[in-house]
Formats: structure tokens, C-alpha cells, sequence
């Protein structure tokens, strides 16, 4: 385990908790936004660890969350 896990292990919950919290937001107009906005975190995320880690952790996390904030803006 390195040091870093502690760190990652928060942010996914609150990506987690954030997305989970846009499922039940009455507001079709304002549950889109909010996912936009923690799905916007998770690419984020993707690609700095892609950059600083690995390039797998993009392709891994950051282009299924491309994918899905694609998905939430065209819907």
C-alpha cells in the first residue's frame, strides 16, 4: 500500500456519494448538473493519473467517465 491510497480511497467515496446523490435529485435540470460536475472530477482525476501514474489509469477510469459525461450532457 503506498501513501497514496488513503487519498484515492476518500476521493472515489466522494465521487461515489456525489453521483449516488444526483440519482435522487427531483430536478431532471439540476441532478444532470450535478453529475456533470462529479463525473467532470472523476476525468480530472483519470487524467492526472494518467499523466503521473500511468497511462492505463486514463483508459481505465477517465474514458468511461468521458463516455458517461457524454452520455448526461446529450441526454
Amino acid at each position: 500500500r503506498s501513501t497514496l491510497f488513503p487519498y484515492t480511497t476518500l476521493f472515489r467515496s466522494l465521487d461515489k456519494a456525489g453521483l449516488l446523490w444526483a440519482l435522487f435529485v427531483p430536478d431532471p435540470v439540476w441532478a444532470a448538473r450535478l453529475a456533470s460536475f462529479f463525473l467532470g472530477c472523476v476525468v480530472v482525476a483519470g487524467a492526472y493519473g494518467g499523466m503521473t501514474v500511468g497511462r492505463k489509469i486514463f483508459f481505465v477510469q477517465g474514458v468511461p467517465a468521458l463516455v458517461a459525461l457524454a452520455v448526461t450532457l446529450a441526454g
